[in-house]
């Protein structure tokens, strides 16, 4: 028992004497050594405002959907009614063609 409280004691004085040399072996820097070394800083004053968040990307955009648009008859395209990218209904009238050239192609055949 007694051989147990000699150890007890003998850890306690050493974790002791660890702490004290640890504390003492670092001396105190002085603070005006410590505002010499500081880096330089941007300083702002805090407003309240928007953030206005905004990413930018590359890429490739294809539509869902593809439709062929095939003429019910053969010509030279006279009026073109819509651009390249406008949404169309079934119906629509994209394009009208030279109607002279279809004129005598009928009178061709009614001959």
């Amino acid at each position: 028992m007694l051989h147990r409280w000699r150890r007890g004691v003998t850890a306690v004085i050493l974790g002791l004497a660890t702490l004290a040399s640890a504390c003492a072996a670092q001396p105190a820097a002085p603070a005006a050594r410590t505002a010499e070394i500081a880096p330089p800083v941007r300083v702002a004053k805090v407003v309240k405002g928007t953030i206005a968040a905004t990413s930018t990307y590359s890429g490739n955009i294809q539509a869902k959907a593809q439709v062929n648009v095939l003429p019910k008859v053969a010509g030279r395209i006279e009026k073109l009614n819509v651009d390249v990218g406008t949404t169309v209904k079934a119906g629509d009238v994209i394009a009208e063609i030279d109607s002279a050239m279809l004129k005598i192609q009928v009178a061709q055949a009614e001959a």
